[in-house]
């Protein structure tokens, strides 16, 4: 019997991978079977679930120490409009006046989402007067750092950050064109 030895190319993915907190967390456990998995949900394509356990991107926990359950509705709200076709949320970029039906949209997500706990909170805020984009761009800024600090790699955040753009003197709120209904996935019924 010949035995050959032959040099097998190693490929580091650690940094290539579009996550590290389940990955790279000195008191993470993960079984290899665990770690496969992740891998190959890195690379097969985009996906968002939303559950009783959490927010997940292509199975990846998104977490961050300051997402709230009001910032975790106002993506699930986006998600929401994205599945029913309702557009981006649009506000003039120099008039921030409030907008009576997104507050309702939102408190309705939110409903969906916690029921009346919390809600107190959020309703003061924006049931009277409505939403405005001072309120809507804090709890964006914080969906945006959970999203972002979840992965490793900006070009996968992007897959699923809220955008703002600035065009005609209007501020769009919008996700990526990659993230489509079928990718989404809600705790709630979409009627």
């Amino acid at each position: 019997v010949v035995v050959t030895l032959g040099e097998l190319p190693f490929i580091r993915l650690r940094d290539g991978l579009g996550f590290t907190r389940d990955l790279t967390d000195e008191k993470t456990d993960l079984s290899f079977n665990t770690v496969v998995r992740l891998v190959q949900n890195q690379f097969s394509g985009t996906s968002i679930l939303l559950d009783n356990r959490g927010l997940f991107a292509n199975n990846v926990p998104i977490r961050h120490k300051n997402f709230t359950a009001t910032d975790i509705a106002v993506y699930a709200w986006l998600l929401y409009r994205r599945c029913i076709g309702a557009g981006s949320v649009n506000y003039k970029s120099k008039d921030d006046q409030p907008n009576q039906a997104y507050a309702e949209e939102l408190l309705t997500i939110y409903r969906k989402l916690y029921g009346d706990r919390g809600i107190k909170k959020m309703e003061d805020a924006i049931e009277d007067k409505g939403m405005t984009a001072d309120y809507l761009r804090t709890h964006i800024s914080r969906c945006n750092k959970a999203l972002d600090s979840s992965f490793s790699r900006r070009e996968v955040a992007d897959k699923y950050i809220i955008h703002t753009t600035t065009t005609d003197g209007h501020v769009i709120y919008d996700l990526s064109d990659e993230l489509l209904p079928e990718h989404i996935s809600l705790p709630f019924s979409l009627a």
